[in-house]
């Protein structure tokens, strides 16, 4: 057994080059997911359909869809959408402590269109499509709400610490 003396210990060089770093990933979770959970899928889906109704005996003479192939279609919007909705409850509801963050979103908006939606059904006639009317109306507003929170989420992935004159200023076109 050798020892080294402190002489030899002053000229051995040891590497201290740290490894080679990954490419960061761009987007949310990485650009291929983001851009088919996003709404790509729905992109992919939706030429595929086109050429079903155009050569497919499900199609009917004036050029309207036949209803399985609607029923399809439904069927594949629960697809691309479903895990959206899911993924958003999961976040809304995941505690006490976030209903008591988002309270409005959480209790106060679901029970008021649950309560909007049987007085619509209660008096008949124009009340469905008011009720119907007022939800395209409001779901304007609803998007671009979604536009602001993923402003929000990438800008925390980024590390940017935005403060609360950032974040209105952020809100502030949409």
């Amino acid at each position: 057994m050798t020892t080294a003396t402190a002489s030899e210990l002053t000229y051995r060089s040891v590497d201290v080059t740290p490894p080679p770093r990954l490419p960061a990933k761009t987007g949310l979770y990485g650009i291929g997911y983001d851009v088919l959970t996003l709404g790509g899928l729905s992109l992919l889906a939706l030429p595929a359909f086109w050429l079903l109704g155009a050569f497919s005996p499900l199609s009917v003479s004036d050029g309207r869809i036949a209803a399985p192939l609607i029923a399809l279609l439904g069927i594949a919007s629960y697809a691309v959408n479903y895990p959206h909705y899911a993924a958003t409850y999961a976040r809304a509801y995941r505690s006490i402590r976030s209903i008591r963050e988002y309270w409005w979103s959480c209790l106060v908006a679901p029970l008021l269109l649950t309560v909007l939606a049987g007085i619509a059904l209660a008096v008949g006639g124009d009340g469905v499509p008011l009720y119907f009317k007022l939800y395209l109306l409001i779901s304007g507003y609803h998007y671009s709400g979604q536009t602001y929170g993923i402003a929000l989420i990438f800008a925390g992935k980024a590390k940017l610490g935005l403060n609360r004159t950032d974040k209105w200023l952020l809100m502030a076109p949409i």
